[in-house]
């Protein structure tokens, strides 16, 4: 259960983000989709340094790199679906770990409060221990922190914006810090399959926990 997560600057630059509108035939709904690209240029001034700036003519712009970033906000919008998945197994699994809680009360808690819930039960249950995958609370606490990671992640790829800087064509998400501060991370294809393989790690466990109780309730 390894979790890429998005490559921070070491200290955050100066960016300056361009965002036109575009318009594109999407092959699978069959209908004209009008979206926008954000472009971002950085620059690494100190405190007093000013840098002149050429903006780009976004419509004698190669087509591909609009193509290219569909198919980016296609795979973040993969991920947000693999998110929602891990939600939904936790509000279907939570009541049987715990049948004193009320599924109305769960639907009132956001991903991050469902994780917690899940998290301080599952450390305490040390029936779980009997499995092999879950003998130590090296293991259990490996699962519980990489799933707090994972929350974060599901929350920067949803709400995040993603922009390309160009010409490199590298990828980036600006999203907020846990409700603090504004962050600009890299992020590529290997970070976000990264976070679909976790998905699968988590549902794998979540499923597990469930066959447990499902066991010994028909015993």
């Amino acid at each position: 259960m390894t979790l890429l997560k998005p490559i921070k600057f070491t200290n955050q630059p100066i960016l300056l983000t361009l965002s036109p509108d575009f318009q594109y035939y999407d092959l699978n709904l069959q209908v004209n989709v009008k979206s926008t690209l954000h472009a971002v240029m950085i620059f690494d001034l100190k405190e007093g340094e000013t840098e002149e700036i050429t903006v780009p003519d976004f419509s004698k712009m190669d087509e591909r790199i609009f193509t290219v970033y569909i198919k980016v906000q296609q795979f973040l919008n993969i991920c947000a679906n693999a998110g929602e998945r891990i939600n939904y197994k936790l509000l279907t699994l939570l009541p049987i770990m715990a049948p004193e809680s009320r599924a109305s009360d769960l639907l009132k808690l956001d991903f991050m409060k469902l994780r917690n819930e899940f998290s301080e039960r599952f450390k305490k249950n040390l029936t779980y221990r009997l499995d092999v995958m879950y003998d130590s609370s090296e293991k259990i606490n490996k699962i519980t922190s990489t799933f707090y990671d994972f929350v974060l992640c599901r929350n920067y790829y949803t709400h995040g914006v993603l922009k390309v800087l160009l010409p490199t064509e590298k990828y980036y998400i600006e999203y907020i810090e846990e409700g603090k501060e504004k962050i600009t991370a890299e992020i590529n294809q290997n970070i976000l399959q990264s976070f679909l393989d976790t998905a699968d790690d988590i549902a794998y466990v979540l499923d597990q926990i469930r066959s447990f109780h499902e066991r010994n309730r028909s015993s």
